[in-house]
């Protein structure tokens, strides 16, 4: 009795390794292709927190400037606005390969995947040149 006990547990733990690793990697597709087209730099105030160091003096309460590049990257159907990390840099032109999930971009980049943070998405003017009018 034990030792069917066992293989019906060993069974099911094989199956739901086997469908984990079918998730994972259907989660890694790239379904979206599109090229970056424009890049501009975002600039808004931000505070430093106030804190009190070990002689009771307290520092912090100032303002600063934080930031960073967002890029404009072009499907045929969406513009996304997508930023990240200062590491993450894009060049005008540049092809890429992503997938949206809940508010984050993933990049393909190489064999690892680049995430990013999307701050907007807009669906493209479907008219391609505008009609002369007779």
């Amino acid at each position: 009795m034990p030792i069917r006990c066992l293989s019906a547990i060993l069974t099911a733990m094989a199956l739901f390794c086997l469908s984990a690793t079918a998730s994972d990697t259907q989660s890694k597709a790239y379904p979206l292709h599109g090229t970056v087209i424009a890049v501009r730099t975002e600039r808004h105030p931000g505070s430093t927190p106030v804190y009190t160091d070990s002689n009771g003096k307290t520092h912090g309460g100032g303002i600063i400037m934080v930031g960073g590049d967002v890029y404009t990257i072009r499907t045929p159907d969406m513009d996304y606005d997508v930023s990240g990390h200062r590491k993450d840099k894009f060049t005008i032109g540049e092809q890429v390969d992503f997938r949206c999930e809940h508010g984050r971009v993933f990049l393909k980049d190489g064999d690892k995947e680049k995430r990013l943070t999307l701050e907007g998405q807009r669906m493209r003017d479907q008219t391609a040149t505008p009609q002369p009018q007779h």
